[in-house]
């Protein structure tokens, strides 16, 4: 596996791939709660669907990948989202201690995955300008 091989965008998406899933199970040994599992299934699955190329050529894939990137960097924000707002007093209670730092780390990075899918969306559609009508 040739992790050179990937551009600019697939690498931000993996590397913030990774992240939400090591600091989602971190979360839940930390007793953030059972669903911290949300974000590190789609982190799992947007790194699949990067490394799929290298590791399987042959197979297809059922859904465009931009898609899928786009769709588990949402899933992944909204739900560690969620579990923040739920978490919120505790969070501002306890700002500076390790579990809250990594878990806000994990949620940025749940955010950047999110927004690397995005990216990888709107290069896939090509270029959305019109052109301007001349008067």
């Amino acid at each position: 596996m040739d992790l050179s091989k990937l551009d600019s965008t697939d690498r931000m998406a993996a590397i913030a791939a990774l992240i939400v899933v090591v600091l989602g199970a971190v979360s839940i040994a930390n007793d953030w709660g059972v669903l911290m599992l949300v974000p590190i299934l789609a982190g799992l699955a947007a790194l699949a669907v990067i490394l799929m190329p290298q590791l399987s050529p042959q197979t297809a894939m059922p859904a465009p990948k931009a898609l899928v990137l786009v769709a588990a960097g949402v899933v992944a924000a909204v739900t560690w989202l969620i579990v923040a707002l739920d978490w919120m007093g505790w969070i501002l209670d306890h700002l500076a201690t390790f579990d809250t730092i990594q878990f806000l780390v994990g949620l940025v990075a749940a955010f950047v995955l999110a927004w690397a899918g995005w990216q990888a969306f709107q290069a896939s559609r090509g270029s959305t300008t019109t052109p301007t009508p001349s008067a």
